[in-house]
């Protein structure tokens, strides 16, 4: 009996601790609202892009504390059953669950949830609904305010080139614009630093719900195959009418040439398991994307684009 109650304690502890270190995350933009900036004229862009980082950041630390109790629970019985510390045990095992929360703390949560393979597939795709959803949010988000600095430096520009504010005052304008761009561009590129973690935990839900399924793997491997297949040829032209022998031919335009037929993707897999895959594939296509999007427009914004000439 003692020994029980001294392994809840432990429990008890090793949660609030957890939670703690998990409110005292550097970053946390999430626990606070982000206000536009009235003196900004790029405020509402601004915040926009600042809100979007909180789902993504939230998300994260659901899966790595959801690892860390695991962690700490297995470390806990293990060391209970040895003879060792409990508290000693949990911490070790909670250590190690935040190291795999990231990429496996949300299979584990969701199969505490159920273990229904049709249940798992629903809640899963359920999840990245939203999470395309929010990558979709924050691109758009980033392009608003990455056109909103374009056109204020376009501005300062134009407002120098008429005399209407001088060299000075545009210099001064232009590396305030630069600065706040820049940090926006930080803010971004820690969005997609999260994006990319986020979509380590549903590349290894999504693996782990196929190797639940057998008949689902096999159809995530023949829409792969059939994806990865080059499309078909393009039909030949069709031969050319002769005109009368009486008659006069008339000049005829070339016949227009047909585009090569490209085989669009299949829509699904045509499993609801292995559609799971493909929903997180093409998530991971956008992510992808939007930080390639960032990366290029890091490398622009030293350019000619921000500087007064």
């Amino acid at each position: 009996m003692r020994r029980t109650a001294r392994f809840s304690v432990v429990l008890l502890a090793s949660s609030s601790f957890l939670l703690a270190g998990c409110a005292q995350t550097p970053g946390g933009g999430y626990l606070s609202s982000n206000v536009a900036d009235p003196n900004d004229v790029c405020g509402v862009a601004h915040a926009e892009l600042l809100n979007s980082k909180g789902f993504f950041e939230r998300a994260i630390l659901e899966g790595a504390l959801a690892g860390a109790v695991v962690g700490a629970l297995s470390g806990a019985l293990i060391a209970g059953l040895s003879g060792r510390s409990a508290a000693q045990g949990a911490a070790i095992g909670a250590g190690a669950g935040v190291l795999a929360g990231a990429a496996g703390g949300y299979w584990q949560a969701k199969q505490q949830q159920t273990q229904d393979v049709a249940a798992l597939s629903t809640s899963i795709n359920s999840d990245l609904d939203k999470e395309a959803a929010e990558v979709a949010r924050a691109s758009a988000a980033f392009e608003k305010v990455s056109v909103c600095r374009t056109q204020a430096a376009a501005t300062i520009k134009a407002d120098l080139k008429a005399g209407i504010i001088t060299r000075d005052v545009a210099t001064t304008r232009m590396a305030e614009q630069k600065t706040r761009f820049k940090e926006e561009i930080a803010a971004a590129e820690a969005i997609g630093a999260k994006m990319i973690e986020r979509q380590k935990e549903f590349a290894t839900a999504s693996d782990q719900l196929l190797e639940k399924d057998t008949a689902a793997k096999t159809s995530w491997a023949n829409y792969e195959a059939a994806r990865a297949a080059p499309p078909p040829p393009p039909p030949p032209p069709a031969p050319a009418k002769k005109a009368p022998a009486k008659a006069k031919a008339a000049p005829q335009a070339a016949a227009p040439t047909a585009a090569p037929a490209v085989a669009a993707p299949p829509a699904t897999t045509g499993s609801k398991v292995a559609d799971v895959k493909l929903q997180q594939d093409n998530t991971q296509k956008r992510t992808v994307g939007y930080n390639q999007t960032v990366a290029s427009t890091k490398a622009a914004v030293d350019g000619p684009a921000f500087e007064i000439n």
